[in-house]
Formats: structure tokens, C-alpha cells, sequence
């Protein structure tokens, strides 16, 4: 069966508040945000861990309050993309109370493969193997309870963060966006109001709009239409 869009309001089955959550948590529906679901519903996309990712979650789970954080491997992109990357680079971002402490404790297990907040020139080291940059996690952001990055948040992240978008070429990212936003469930209220804090609503509309099609597309117009997505500049 071919998965259809559709406003919740818009079917009788899915339309009491119970009835919907049931059928999210059975899987039989995904919810896209703003009352529009998925009949099948679309997958979840998971993103890989490598033997770094956990490495870098373990030193996070020596802390006796685990703040909130953010991991994401550059390689983990490479079944959307084509240019494979061989070497992942990661970024790391976590809450600002944690970064100097997160990064001297980091630093004794990954030694000088570690940059705390680095600068626009020291982001050339990225393309070392095994980098990691740490960064401020922003107030807000959408982060998932195992501290690898959400889809929501890494999908606005590599339209308008250079944290993200200088790890790929651009017809990457472009391809890996028309794949995922069209294959993988996501919560367009969540992803939207990450953008609007980030003040790239707007742009990140445009690049979903040319990137998405068929329904996803139709959806975001209605969207858009309905006043529901925010221009903010």
C-alpha cells in the first residue's frame, strides 16, 4: 500500500485524540506535525553508531546529572549521499555548563583529536580522521533521549549551521535532504520551530519545498497556506 498524507481532521478513523495515539504508538500511523499523518506510516530513519559515537555517549554517561547533548558522525550520512565520506568527522554539541568540563574529560580518551568551540579556521580540521568538535547546544533544541542527533534538528542543522553543512559538498546535501524528507517520517512542527528559533524558517522552507514531492510537498503547502509556518527573518 502506498503511503498516504493526510490531515487527521480528515478521517473519521484516526479523528478522537485516543484513537490517534493508539495508533501512533501500534505504528500504524506516523505523525508529521500539525495534524498531518502518514497511512502507512513512513520509516524512522536511525542513524548509525560507530565504535567513536559510543566512545564519545560513554564519557556523557560519567556524569552524575547526564546533560542534554548531541552526537552526530559525518559518515552516517553516507547511505544518502555520493561522495562517501571514509574518515567520519563528528559533532558534538551540549548544554554550555557542560562544555569546558566535557571537553577535559573527553580530551584524556581522544587526546588531540578534541577542538572545544572551534573557530572558522580551525574547522579546516575537520577533514582529519576522527575529529570532534564541540559546540553549545542550543536552548530548545530537539535532541533525542540517546543523545544521537534528531531528525528534525539535523535536517535545518545542514541547511543553515556551517557546524554541519561543511562536512558535505552541496549536491549532497541536497540529495540526502530529497531522500529523507520523501522516505523518513518527520515532525514538521518540531523541525519548524527549531528553525524559527534559529531564525531560518523561511530559508529552510524554501530548500524543503524544492527538495520535497508528491504529498510531502502538498503538505508543506497546505502548511504554509494555513499560516502554521512562521516567516521569520
Amino acid at each position: 500500500m502506498e503511503t498516504q498524507v493526510v490531515q487527521r481532521s480528515s478521517t473519521e478513523r484516526f479523528a478522537s485524540f485516543n484513537a490517534f495515539e493508539r495508533a501512533y504508538l501500534k505504528g500504524i500511523i506516523s505523525s508529521l506535525g500539525y495534524d498531518y499523518i502518514a497511512i502507512p506510516p513512513l520509516k524512522n530513519l536511525a542513524l548509525e553508531e560507530d565504535a567513536t559515537t559510543r566512545e564519545i555517549k560513554k564519557v556523557f554517561s560519567t556524569f552524575p546529572f547526564v546533560p542534554s547533548r548531541v552526537v552526530f558522525s559525518s559518515a552516517s550520512l553516507n547511505p544518502f549521499i555520493n561522495q562517501l565520506i571514509a574518515h567520519s568527522s563528528y559533532v558534538v554539541e551540549v548544554e554550555k555548563e557542560y562544555l569546558q568540563p566535557f571537553f577535559d574529560v573527553l580530551r584524556t580518551v581522544l587526546m588531540n583529536r578534541v577542538l572545544l568551540n572551534p573557530s572558522i579556521k580551525e574547522r579546516t580540521r575537520y577533514f582529519e580522521p576522527g575529529i570532534v568538535c564541540i559546540y553549545p547546544l542550543m536552548t530548545k533544541s530537539p535532541v533525542s533521549k540517546d543523545g544521537i542527533v534528531k531528525l528534525e534538528k539535523l535536517i535545518v542543522d545542514l541547511i543553515v549551521s556551517d557546524r554541519y553543512r561543511v562536512l558535505y559538498s552541496g549536491f549532497d546535501i541536497r540529495q540526502a535532504l530529497t531522500i529523507i524528507c520523501n522516505q523518513y517520517a518527520i515532525n514538521y512542527r518540531t523541525l519548524f520551530a527549531y528553525a524559527a528559533r534559529k531564525r531560518k524558517t523561511r530559508e529552510v522552507y524554501s530548500v524543503l519545498e524544492e527538495a520535497a514531492k508528491g504529498q510531502i510537498k502538498e503538505m508543506l503547502h497546505a502548511i504554509e497556506k494555513e499560516g502554521c509556518v512562521r516567516h521569520v527573518y
